[in-house]
């Protein structure tokens, strides 16, 4: 298991929220990919194999897919605290994990179908 969170040449600003990260290790480490950002983002980004994180604004969500792998999850879970703090996002900002399925009414609203 390794990785690191590595800001993308094009740092999510507040006009970029929402915005989407997949956390996946299909290459042998495991990485934090940006695949979507803006209000266009659709539910089909969201891939059962992988877990991602999603910064809505006032919430960031670590997302586990179903058939996601432990080295996945347990990345995603450390990476959230990192990525707030590489993109400054507040120290106070809620940080929710949700498992496919098991999605609130907030993550729901930011994806469209």
């Amino acid at each position: 298991m390794g990785g690191q969170v590595t800001p993308a040449k094009d740092n999510a600003t507040p006009g970029d929220l929402p915005v989407l990260f997949k956390v996946s290790d299909e290459s042998g480490n495991v990485k934090l990919t940006q695949v979507g950002k803006g209000t266009q983002l659709k539910r089909n980004l969201l891939t059962t194999n992988d877990s991602f994180l999603f910064d809505v604004g006032f919430e960031i969500f670590v997302w586990e897919g179903k058939k996601s792998n432990k080295n996945e999850k347990q990345f995603a879970s450390q990476a959230v605290r990192t990525y707030r703090d590489q993109y400054n996002r507040p120290q106070s900002i809620k940080m929710t994990r949700c498992m496919e399925g098991g999605e609130n009414e907030i993550f729901e609203h930011f994806l469209a179908k």
